[in-house]
């Protein structure tokens, strides 16, 4: 008997190719590199992962380097991969800025062979907010078996952080429902893994440098949105897309929470 579904699965996150996803993310990685580490979030992920200062570690789905950043400061060595090349280019800079030398950053996907790409087994390896990929059992048996002592990833608990439900509702369009955590916690038992869970509670804080930056940062979370759909989304976006201590945000808080699954191999 299996427990996990890769159909309702695959039937979300198999909805962009993987080249479309790369476009997506490269058009972001300027503001995520910004808030990368505004909030709690990767304090809160680096305690529950506890990785021993003796360790090398695995980002997989890096971004600008929200976790490999700090991380680096702690441990041995990181390897950060991400599909998207500009994201890359962030973490590259920054950690140039900061003066990290020990992470060794480079454009690779979930899907590309990680062999061929020179993607190392390491004593930790993670996924921060990035497993929402097809084939979900391919890519935890790549993160397993990429990892020589423990294994960790943070994924989605109700509704994802992106999807703000006021925006949506502004629009007019239904908010979608992405596959849950449980999910996650399905295919890996299904695998024969056992994994503990907590949860990262959050608060999203969107900072942007201009009114347009933030307006086209939330209309890209639609994809396509046609005319009325789009005069919705600036009316609402005039009214609560705010100039506030030197920089635009929207005049509400929403809160979420994150996932966090992870498994030992010893």
């Amino acid at each position: 008997m299996t427990h996990f579904d890769p159909e309702r699965w695959n039937a979300y996150t198999g909805r962009k190719t993987e080249e479309e996803s790369r476009a997506a993310w490269d058009q972001r990685a300027g503001s995520y590199a910004r808030r990368s580490q505004m909030s709690s979030y990767h304090r809160k992920f680096l305690a529950l992962m506890d990785a021993d200062p003796s360790w090398t570690a695995l980002d997989v789905g890096s971004g600008p380097g929200t976790i490999s950043l700090p991380l680096a400061r702690t441990v041995k060595q990181v390897t950060a991969i991400d599909l998207s090349p500009k994201m890359i280019e962030a973490l590259r800079r920054q950690a140039c800025d900061l003066g990290i030398a020990n992470i060794d950053a480079k454009v690779c996907s979930w899907g590309d062979d990680w062999d061929e790409a020179g993607v190392p087994v390491a004593d930790v390896a993670f996924a921060s907010r990035s497993s929402a990929a097809p084939d979900l059992e391919s890519c935890l048996s790549k993160l397993d078996a990429h990892a020589r002592r423990r294994a960790c990833l943070t994924t989605i608990h109700g509704d994802m952080p992106s999807h703000d439900r006021r925006l949506w509702e502004a629009v007019g369009r239904e908010l979608p429902a992405p596959p849950d955590y449980i999910e996650v916690v399905d295919c890996l038992y299904d695998m024969g893994i056992c994994c503990s869970v907590n949860f990262i509670p959050g608060e999203r804080h969107m900072d942007f440098s201009s009114y347009d930056e933030g307006y086209q940062f939330v209309a890209g979370s639609f994809g396509d949105l046609s005319d009325s759909e789009a005069k919705r989304l600036q009316d609402f976006c005039r009214e609560h897309l705010v100039f506030d201590r030197g920089s635009w945000t929207f005049d509400y808080k929403t809160t979420w929470s994150w996932a966090f699954l992870r498994w030992d191999k010893e």
